[in-house]
């Protein structure tokens, strides 16, 4: 069950049953409803992917971050793509064009105005 800001779920909160089963989902899950918890948490999870990327590093490979790739993950067909939008006259990035180098059939720049 996810917490979701959309009539449906605005339509489920007025159901006792499922609001009793949200408020449970919330008293279990502190960081849904504490700000420091979730960002104290975030990092954490940060701190523990920036060492494993290192690891990957310490064995050769080169690691970019998602968010430094691409702006979406498709797929179609069975297949990945790496899918980057750019406006007219902008180009790729250092990790962005790296990754079209390796991969160009699967890197999908979408130019528009």
């Amino acid at each position: 069950m996810s917490l979701r800001n959309s009539e449906a779920s605005k339509r489920n909160w007025q159901n006792p049953e499922y609001r009793s089963k949200m408020l449970v989902l919330l008293a279990n899950r502190p960081a849904m409803t504490n700000p420091e918890l979730a960002r104290e948490r975030r990092y954490k999870q940060l701190e523990h992917e920036c060492a494993e990327a290192k690891k990957l590093e310490e064995q050769g490979y080169e690691v970019f971050s998602p968010t430094v790739v691409c702006d979406r993950i498709a797929v179609k067909d069975g297949k990945v793509y790496f899918v980057e939008f750019k406006k007219i006259g902008q180009s790729l990035r250092p990790g962005q064009k790296r990754i079209h180098d390796l991969m160009p059939e699967n890197y999908r720049v979408v130019f528009s105005s």
